[in-house]
This record gives C-alpha cells, sequence and structure tokens, in this order.
C-alpha cells in the first residue's frame, strides 16, 4: 500500500522534508560559529494555507468568523533560506550564537518526532481500517 498518494501523508512528508533542509541549515551555522564575516541562516516557515493549496489544488481562504479570533497570516510561500538579523556581532564579525543556533536545533528534532509519530499513527489507522493489523 503506497501512502504517499493521500494529501494528509504528502502534507507529513513535506513537512519532513523541511524541517530536514532546516536542520541543515543550522548546522551549517553552528559549524560556522568562528568563520569571520559569516551571518547565520534559516527558512522561513512553510503557512499552512499553501500547504492546503497545494493539496486541494485550489485557492483556500483563511476567513475570520468572529471578530476576536486572530487576523489570517501574510501571504508568503516559506522554504526559502534567508539570512537572520543579529542582534551582537563577535569581533570577527560573526553573528551565530551557538545557544541560540543547539535551540533552534532541538525545536527541529522535537518537531520531526511529532511529525513521524503523526505519520505512524495515521499509517497504523488507516492499517487497522483495512483489517491488516501489525
Amino acid at each position: 500500500m503506497d501512502l504517499k498518494h493521500l494529501t494528509l501523508f504528502k502534507a507529513l512528508q513535506h513537512k519532513m522534508g523541511w524541517l530536514s533542509r532546516r536542520q541543515a541549515v543550522l548546522s551549517q551555522n553552528v559549524a560556522n560559529s568562528n568563520t569571520p564575516d559569516f551571518r547565520p541562516q534559516d527558512l522561513k516557515s512553510v503557512r499552512f494555507t499553501q500547504v492546503l493549496n497545494r493539496a486541494v489544488g485550489g485557492n483556500v481562504k483563511v476567513a475570520r468568523t468572529h471578530p476576536n479570533h486572530q487576523k489570517p497570516p501574510s501571504e508568503s510561500a516559506g522554504g526559502e533560506e534567508y539570512t537572520v538579523r543579529s542582534a551582537e556581532l563577535k569581533r570577527n564579525g560573526n553573528g551565530v550564537t551557538v545557544e541560540q543556533e543547539l535551540l533552534k536545533m532541538a525545536e527541529v528534532q522535537m518537531d520531526y518526532g511529532l511529525v513521524t509519530n503523526l505519520y505512524r499513527k495515521h499509517e497504523s489507522m488507516i492499517l487497522t481500517a483495512l483489517g491488516r493489523n501489525r
């Protein structure tokens, strides 16, 4: 059974791919923490509306149904690499703060574990529904 064609699994795979790319970018930041004039990089986060639009093949708009609801996020594709503005630079012009990068890497690791667990749970539910218990 190929789950790659189901919309939910496509979205989860997309998120795992984005998290993998972000981990690689953050690792480069740590590796260059002593490189003169190096500025840290990061990936723009992926917006839910873009993933939803790709999944349904249309243009879904986020709407507020109550004045107290949060305003929709700005339209941004996400996933692009950008240079992080550093609050402080070292004497050699380097803008990497290793502690901040390690915190971001830990966040990516937790998110990846969450997405992996969601993938496994949904796969298990589908197999159970088909009568193919593991």
